[in-house]
């Protein structure tokens, strides 16, 4: 997608609400950026980038038909499904800057620390379980 594209997305809610039309919306989670020149992919996000744009409009997508039928039993069944959307206008995209080898290691000795005092706190409360 490029700035000033229209795309169609599952209903955004905030807090169980709809988004009002002509709000500002901001995706957080870019897992490419490609600027024509240099493709920065992230594993699996990339930190620091967005995309921004503006709410278009909310709907429902035509009407899909699902029929139930069961044989010898007499059992029929039509039902109607309408699936919701919002189309966003896309504004800004932010790309994150390139992440140096030392930020990663850093990151992922965070996330491997996080990854060890969760499993000790697994392996505490099976013990407490079985005790």
């Amino acid at each position: 997608m490029a700035t000033g594209d229209v795309i169609t997305v599952e209903k955004l809610h905030k807090n169980g609400l709809a988004i009002e039309v002509g709000k500002k919306v901001v995706f957080g989670d870019v897992l490419l950026v490609d600027d024509g020149r240099t493709t920065i992919a992230g594993t699996p996000i990339l930190v620091g980038a967005s995309v921004g744009g503006t709410v278009e409009m909310q709907g429902k997508t035509r009407t899909l038909i699902v029929g139930k039928f069961k044989n010898k039993t007499n059992y029929r069944k039509r039902i109607g499904h309408r699936h919701r959307f919002t189309k966003v206008k896309i504004g800004t995209i932010t790309t994150a800057t390139k992440a140096t080898k030392e930020t990663v290691k850093e990151s992922a000795k965070e996330d491997m620390k996080k990854v060890a005092k969760e499993i000790v706190k697994e392996s505490a409360r099976e013990k407490l379980a079985v005790a």
